[in-house]
C-alpha cells in the first residue's frame, strides 16, 4: 500500500460525504462493516479474557460482554442491540475514502483497519459505562445499566478495564503490518481523545451547578465530549490511508462536525424523546440540571 504519496485533498472529502448521502439509505453505508467490526471486537475481547489465567476473572470479562449487548446478567448469550458501531464505522469510511479504496480488490484491505476500530469503539464504551455512574443513569439502550446491577466499584473497575483494553486492541495494528510510526501517531491520537472526553465530562457535570450556560459554553462542551471521539476515527481511519496531512486534517475536521451535530440531535431527543425511543430515563439531563 502506498500511503499517501499524493494530495488526494477535497476529492475524498467529498467521496466520503457521498457515499453517506447517496447510496440507497443511509443505513445500509452505516452496516457495510458491521459484521467485520463486531466479529473483531469479540474476538479482541475473548482473546484478552483468556489471558488472564483463571476462570474467577470470568465475571470480570462477563460484565464487558454484558454492557456491549452480548450476554444477559447471568452472562447467558443474549440479542440485545449492541449499539451502532457508528464510530469505528466511521473510521473504516474515512480509510477507504483516505486511499484503502485502492486496495479493495483485496479481500483482506478491512483487516488492517480493525485493531484501531476496535480499539476506537472499546473507548467509546468505557465512556459509557463511567458516564452512566456519574449521570445516576438507571438504563442504557432498553436494559439495567453496569452499575445498577454490580454496583458501583465494579463497573468503575470495569470501564478502567475497558480503557486498557482499548490500548491492547490498537497496538494489535502491528500485527496487521501497519507501520510502528503510524502505530504511535495512532496511539497518540487516542490519547488526546481519552484526555478531551474527560475535559468535556468534566464541562457537563460542572453545568449541573450553573445557573446559565451560554451556546458557545454548550458547544464547546459537546465537541470535547461527544465530538472529539468522531474527529479522533475520522483521524485515525485516515492516517491508516494516507500520509497527507491535507487530507487527514479533512478527515478529522468532518468527524468532528458529524459529532458535533450527532450530539445537538442527541441532546433534543433527550428532552422531549419518550423512553422507548431513548433506551434510557426520559428527560434524565433536565432532571440533573
Amino acid at each position: 500500500m502506498t500511503e499517501g504519496e499524493g494530495k488526494p485533498g477535497r476529492k475524498y472529502i467529498s467521496a466520503l460525504a457521498k457515499i453517506m448521502v447517496t447510496s440507497s439509505t443511509v443505513q445500509a453505508t452505516l452496516q457495510r462493516h458491521q459484521q467485520a467490526i463486531d466479529t473483531a471486537l469479540r474476538s479482541t475481547l475473548n482473546e484478552i479474557a483468556a489471558q488472564g489465567g483463571t476462570d474467577r476473572l470470568e465475571p470480570h470479562y462477563g460484565q464487558m460482554r454484558y454492557h456491549l449487548g452480548w450476554v444477559d446478567e447471568h452472562f447467558v448469550p443474549t440479542s440485545n442491540n449492541p449499539g451502532k458501531l457508528l464510530r469505528p464505522t466511521l473510521l473504516i469510511l474515512a480509510y477507504e475514502v483516505a486511499g484503502a479504496w485502492e486496495l479493495s480488490s483485496r479481500r483482506d484491505y478491512i483487516q488492517r483497519a480493525l485493531p484501531a476500530a476496535v480499539a476506537v469503539e472499546l473507548t467509546h464504551n468505557f465512556s459509557l459505562i463511567h458516564d452512566d455512574i456519574e449521570d445516576g443513569d438507571e438504563e442504557r439502550r432498553h436494559r439495567k445499566t453496569l452499575w445498577k446491577i454490580w454496583g458501583i466499584p465494579q463497573a468503575i473497575n470495569t470501564g478502567d478495564g475497558m480503557f486498557a483494553m482499548a490500548r491492547l486492541a490498537l497496538w494489535n495494528s502491528l500485527e496487521q503490518g501497519v507501520e510502528p510510526e503510524i502505530v504511535i501517531r495512532l496511539a497518540a491520537t487516542l490519547d488526546r481523545v481519552e484526555l478531551t472526553l474527560a475535559e468535556g465530562q468534566y464541562l457537563d457535570l460542572s453545568f449541573e451547578n450553573a445557573q446559565e450556560v451560554s451556546v458557545t459554553q454548550y458547544l464547546d462542551m459537546i465537541r470535547r465530549k461527544s465530538a472529539a471521539i468522531m474527529a479522533g476515527a475520522a483521524e485515525i481511519g485516515a492516517r491508516l490511508g494516507t500520509r497527507d496531512p491535507e487530507t487527514i486534517n479533512r478527515l478529522g475536521n468532518f468527524g468532528e462536525a458529524i459529532g458535533i451535530a450527532f450530539q445537538v440531535r442527541d441532546d433534543l431527543l433527550g428532552v422531549w424523546a419518550s423512553m422507548a425511543e431513548l433506551g434510557k430515563t426520559e428527560a434524565g439531563d433536565i432532571y440533573r440540571r
